[in-house]
């Protein structure tokens, strides 16, 4: 008995982290393209809901004016990652909320939000702050 629920223990871990790392590979490969000043080609990434609130070239104006002066990132941790089916002003889905401690070369410590919705093409951001 003890044998069988080590397994399933164990195949129901390998399966949430599974589940877990496909949210946090996407939301790495996005942060890789702001960090690298892709501000295009990250709102290209986004969700349909994102593209639909702001168009591209707002994105770019808005990444410019508040990313680049932050400079290279230091270091960054995910702090929180947090499953929602709701979200203010949003329509339900599935959604991930991650929360990471940041340092830039101008700013020590930042936390940055970057809330990932589940499409059909994968999990793509619809929001990413930066406080």
């Amino acid at each position: 008995m003890k044998f069988i629920f080590v397994v399933l223990l164990s195949i129901l871990s390998s399966s949430f982290t599974f589940s877990h790392a496909g949210n946090i590979d996407a939301a790495n490969t996005w942060l890789e393209k702001v960090d690298s000043g892709q501000y295009k080609e990250s709102w290209q990434d986004t969700a349909p809901y994102f593209q639909q609130q702001i168009t591209k070239e707002k994105w770019h104006t808005t990444l410019t004016a508040v990313r680049t002066p932050l400079n290279d990132v230091i270091s960054r941790k995910l702090i929180d990652n947090s499953a929602h089916t709701s979200l203010p002003g949003a329509p339900d889905g599935n959604y991930k909320v991650l929360i990471f401690s940041t340092s830039f070369t101008n700013k020590k410590q930042a936390i940055e939000t970057l809330t990932l919705q589940k499409t059909a093409n994968g999990w793509q951001t619809i929001g990413y702050f930066i406080k």
